[in-house]
């Protein structure tokens, strides 16, 4: 998997100047992302696994259910 997708191509120089530790955290998220069925269910992942790992959001997105998906280990 290309970490460098989820990051829309941007250079590492200018994601680690907004936060040093950002580029490992996704690097880390990718890593324990699970197979998912489709892109819905992939981008589920990814919201839940950023909000267990402290991230905050202004809003829940639309396709996203109020709790995670059965199975995903993320923990609050």
């Amino acid at each position: 998997m290309n970490i460098q997708s989820y990051l829309y191509n941007c250079p590492r120089e200018y994601i680690d100047s907004i936060d040093p530790t950002f580029s490992i955290q996704i690097k880390d998220l990718v890593k324990k992302l699970p197979e998912a069925q489709d892109d819905k269910a992939l981008i589920a992942n990814v919201f839940w696994m950023l909000a267990s790992n402290g991230w905050s959001f202004s809003e829940l997105p639309e396709s996203i259910s109020n709790d995670p998906p059965s199975g995903l280990k993320v923990n609050f």
